[in-house]
């Protein structure tokens, strides 16, 4: 009855984990775009900034999925409930999701000019 439950929840536990996947770092990025506004009106290129932003990104989301793998391995490769495929299908879609958070939230901050972005709205 327990892999049944899991089963049907195992899709949209997925599908919740990869809009998160996308909503969390736009979400994060957006809430820099002051610091990155800076960061353009000081003379730092925009190239150079998508490269700061994506690899700290990236970095993270590593990192993450390091612990993800070791915890996942600790606690159910024993008892072997999901083939590995599964879980590599879930961690490389967390990727690729994130990926493209970091992209259009990067793409919609950087299109704006770098004084728009510093003024208070009211």
């Amino acid at each position: 009855k327990n892999l049944e439950l899991l089963s049907i929840i195992y899709p949209i536990i997925l599908v919740l984990s990869l809009i998160i996947a996308v909503v969390l770092p736009y979400l994060l990025i957006l809430r820099r775009s002051e610091e990155l506004a800076i960061m353009r009106i000081l003379g730092v290129k925009e190239v150079e900034v998508k490269r700061y932003v994506f690899t700290e990104n990236l970095t993270l989301i590593i990192i993450g999925e390091v612990i993800a793998i070791a915890v996942i391995s600790a606690v159910t490769f024993k008892s072997g409930v999901y083939p590995i495929w599964k879980y590599l299908f879930v961690i490389v879609g967390y990727l690729l999701a994130s990926i493209i958070g970091v992209l259009a939230s990067l793409k919609n901050v950087l299109y704006k000019k770098p004084l728009e972005m510093l003024q208070v709205k009211e």
